[in-house]
């Protein structure tokens, strides 16, 4: 997929092409700057977020460069970039997974300010919480934007395991 995506619905795009069986195994898009940022944030930096989350569990992204606002006309207020998305190889997660992976990824990410754990008791209990924090050594007093995406996929594998062996 080539596309100059409109600026106003790039996110909810990207997010519907990423969804597994749908994607291209290649994007190159135009987007504002700023969401081709949030595409390929890392942990712990303002940008790293649901977006990123969402796109990355089935995309390696990078933006490619940036482009001058004079490339348009009219020359738009914002700033854009290309962003290539490249499909994973191996998918992270099993289909079925997959909703879980996305309530905690929204979930977590709810209020930015707040801690996870505290976020996530409204979906599970704290006690399986507590297991699956520690099974994947993250710190119960952790903020969201600091876990990668593997801690986010192997959290969702421990609460999806749980779910299994109690039936909640």
């Amino acid at each position: 997929l080539v596309a100059n995506l409109p600026y106003s619905v790039a996110s909810p795009i990207l997010v519907e092409l990423a969804l597994p069986g749908r994607g291209p195994r290649r994007m190159t898009v135009t987007l504002q700057r700023e969401v081709a940022q949030r595409l390929s944030a890392a942990p712990d930096t303002d940008e790293y977020g649901v977006l990123t989350l969402l796109v990355q569990l089935d995309y390696k992204c990078r933006t490619a460069f940036r482009i001058p606002s004079g490339c348009f006309f009219p020359e738009p207020d914002v700033e854009s970039a290309c962003a290539v998305l490249e499909k994973r190889p191996q998918p992270l997660l099993p289909d079925p997974d997959r909703p879980v992976y996305t309530r905690l990824v929204k979930l977590s990410f709810s209020q930015r300010r707040k801690k996870m754990l505290k976020l996530l008791k409204q979906d599970w209990p704290e006690e399986a919480l507590a297991t699956a924090f520690s099974g994947c050594g993250i710190p119960e007093d952790v903020r969201a934007e600091k876990i990668p995406l593997e801690g986010f996929v192997r959290l969702t594998r421990h609460l999806c395991d749980w779910r299994a062996k109690t039936g909640r």
